[in-house]
């Protein structure tokens, strides 16, 4: 049975999400990938907080250009003080080990994966929840 894997972001950066996600994506039957970011949460830090920006969306973009380019050897760096800055792995890895992360990313990209995303206002957090909960259980009686 194929399942949906959902993630609370907090933060930007795509490293923190990648590894579960890829997990998942390698371990489970996840064909749809949902990034979450919850509005008018006290504590927020790290994050550009613009009402016009979808935080979830540009993380969700932002994962998946990094999953790209481990896929061919490359990682980005896409926050703090490096941000833009790439570095080729064939200088930081074995060409074996290379080889094996690189058919690890590439995977994960060749599986049929719906990506999707949502900002939700902290206030409306319960309705989502209960939203979510009650499609998850009407596929199990």
């Amino acid at each position: 049975m194929s399942q949906s894997l959902y993630i609370f972001v907090t933060s930007e950066r795509p490293d923190q999400y990648l590894n579960s996600i890829v997990y998942c994506l390698l371990k489970k039957s996840i064909c749809k990938v949902k990034l979450l970011y919850i509005k008018g949460f006290s504590g927020e830090t790290g994050l550009v907080n613009d009402p016009n920006k979808s935080i979830s969306l540009a993380v969700s973009r932002k994962v998946q250009s990094l999953l790209e380019d481990l896929s061919i050897g490359n990682y980005k760096f896409y926050v703090g003080k490096r941000a833009g800055d790439s570095i080729n792995l064939q200088n930081v890895y074995s060409e074996k080990k290379l080889i094996h992360i690189q058919f690890m990313y590439k995977q994960c990209l060749d599986r049929k994966v719906k990506w999707d995303n949502d900002d939700i206002n902290y206030l409306d957090l319960r309705t989502h929840v209960l939203q979510y909960h009650t499609r998850i259980h009407s596929f199990h009686p």
